[in-house]
């Protein structure tokens, strides 16, 4: 968990339900490497947002290169978040 990542994903401009998975994600992502581990289902359901919603936030924040993704097994992606500078 990492507030450090949190609050400088603030300051990234995006439309609110982007915004509320890229919150998610950088709340999820280790501080060093910006990565962490999740299934569509887990960031639904602590963004109470549908998972379609989820996977249209998450491609858009890939394309935008806020966010990149490699599936590592069924259902569960590994994700590293882009937010500024890492300490």
């Amino acid at each position: 968990m990492s507030s450090h990542l949190q609050n400088q994903g603030w300051a990234v401009r995006l439309p609110a339900l982007q915004k509320i998975v890229h919150q998610n994600l950088c709340h999820r992502a280790v501080l060093s490497t910006g990565e962490s581990v999740a299934s569509v289902r887990d960031i639904a359901d602590a963004c109470g947002m549908s998972d379609s919603s989820v996977r249209e936030s998450i491609k858009a924040l890939e394309a935008a290169g806020h966010v990149e993704s490699t599936a590592i097994r069924r259902g569960v992606t590994r994700y590293v978040v882009k937010v500024g500078a890492r300490p």
